[in-house]
Order: C-alpha cells, then sequence, then structure tokens
C-alpha cells in the first residue's frame, strides 16, 4: 500500500482507453518535471486522431506519475516539411498532463514522426511514429438491433486488407464501439489473421455478433451510439522506458495509435 505521503494517480491514455494507475508524491507541487527525468526512464503515450476536417495529436510521458515538460524540452510532430509543436492542454490537471496540437486532415494514408526534444544535458527521442489510415466511408449500417439474436452490419469503402502477410504496426485494424445508457460499453478489435469478432469480409462488409452486450437495468430498449475507427499500432521510439501499457495484441502496442473515425451512428438496441 501506498505510504500516507503519496497518493494513486490512476489515468486513462486516449489511444485505448486504458486506465492504469501509478504511485506518487501527494501535492501537486511535487508533480516531476522532465527536467528531472532521463528519457530511458519515461513510458510513453502518443496519438493521432482524425475525425472529419482536423487530425488532433495527443503525447503524454510517464515516470512515477504524469511528467510535465520543463528545461526546454517539447513534443515536436513533423511530416515532409511540415512541422507542429504541441501544447499543454490548458484542460489537463496535474494529474493528467497531456499535450496536443491539430491540424488539417489529408484523405491519404499519412505517416507522421513524433519527437520528444530535449536539452544538451538529456537524451532526446526523435522517431516515434504514427500511421495515420486513409480516409473511408461507412455504408448501409444497422439502425436498430435486437440483442443477442440479431447482428449489427455495415459496409466498408474501401474494403479492408484482410489478407496481410504479416503483421507492422502500420498494419491497419477495425474498432468498433458501442455504447449506451443501458448497455454495458462493448470495444471489438478486428486484426488479419486473429479469429476475433467482428467478422471483416473481403467485400467490405462487417458483421458484429451481439450475444456478448450485456443490458444495465430493466428497460427493454435503449438508444445507443455505433462508433467505427480504423487504426493502427505505431513505432515507439526505442530510447522510452517503453509505452505505458505494454503489448495488447502480441504484436505492438496501441500506446503509439494512429486512428481515423468515421461519423457517429445512431443505433437502436431492444432486447
Amino acid at each position: 500500500m501506498p505510504s500516507p505521503s503519496h497518493v494513486v494517480v490512476c489515468c486513462t491514455y486516449f489511444c485505448f482507453g486504458i486506465t492504469a494507475c501509478f504511485v506518487s508524491s501527494s501535492g501537486s507541487g511535487n508533480r516531476p518535471t522532465s527536467c528531472d527525468v532521463e528519457t530511458s526512464q519515461l513510458k510513453a503515450s502518443f496519438s493521432a486522431q482524425a475525425s472529419g476536417p482536423t487530425t488532433t495529436f495527443y503525447a503524454a510521458v510517464f515516470s512515477s506519475g504524469p511528467v510535465n515538460l520543463g528545461c526546454g524540452d517539447a513534443f515536436v510532430v513533423t511530416s515532409g516539411a511540415e512541422r507542429i509543436i504541441l501544447a499543454r492542454d490548458p484542460e489537463s490537471t496535474s494529474s493528467a498532463i497531456h499535450y496536443v496540437a491539430s491540424w488539417p486532415s489529408t484523405p491519404e494514408a499519412t505517416t507522421f514522426t513524433l519527437a520528444l526534444a530535449r536539452g544538451p544535458e538529456k537524451r532526446s527521442a526523435p522517431a516515434s511514429h504514427l500511421y495515420l489510415p486513409a480516409t473511408f466511408t461507412v455504408l448501409g449500417a444497422s439502425a436498430s438491433v435486437r440483442v443477442p439474436s440479431e447482428a449489427i452490419r455495415f459496409r466498408l469503402d474501401p474494403p479492408m486488407a484482410i489478407d496481410a502477410q504479416e503483421l507492422t504496426p502500420s498494419t491497419v485494424r477495425l474498432r468498433v464501439e458501442v455504447e449506451g445508457p443501458y448497455l454495458d460499453k462493448q470495444t471489438y478489435v478486428w486484426t488479419p489473421k486473429v479469429l476475433f469478432p467482428p467478422l471483416v469480409q473481403a467485400d467490405g462488409n462487417v458483421v458484429l455478433d451481439t450475444k456478448f452486450f450485456r443490458r444495465k437495468g430493466t428497460d427493454a430498449s435503449c438508444d445507443a451510439k455505433l462508433r467505427i475507427s480504423e487504426v493502427t499500432s505505431g513505432d515507439l521510439d526505442s530510447t522510452f522506458g517503453g509505452p505505458v501499457s505494454g503489448s495488447l495484441d502480441g504484436i505492438a502496442s496501441f500506446d503509439v495509435e494512429g486512428s481515423r473515425h468515421a461519423a457517429e451512428l445512431p443505433l437502436r438496441i431492444e432486447w
């Protein structure tokens, strides 16, 4: 158990909705800055999220807890000749510090380099990579479904590559989320060569079985939201001490994630 002079800080990371906890010194005055920490002692969480016309970048590093950048350290995103420096999110708190920036989205798949640039006394981490999938469209999505006998169906245009010979950090996966007031939130990630739901077909059709959906309360129906995104797992610079959550799929961590999000869709659920 932590001593009375320490608190347990829990953070949810923007990449994959992962929550992890750290033991940290109590009081915001004791929050560490990057001035005090070597890069090899930092764990990182980065993402590039494209939604509509905008791509937003998020970055955070952690030691015994969230770390505030200091001593001239900065997160820098580049793509070709484009370069942008992330700024601390004004809504960050001492227990959940992250840095953000955004720029206009383009429809094609794009690779971004995210660097932690440091002063001469510390080693920089210049080569984390975020792979943003190309634009896609969701067609013919189910407007209503009866659980557990009916499946959620939709079609992706263009279809996903389902016959990848190997999985790499730039391999595109599919994430499907269903959330409603009387439904335990459901999150599914499809990866080529892995036989987990949803079922993704070569013609772009996707089928998500609802037999694992769990109702909250006794209401016979609810209005839910269907969220569909294509994601990649990215590369983390080896100078860091590692990703926050470690490997999630035996291939790479989703703590360095590129994601392209379709517009949220309404879904009526009945039991």
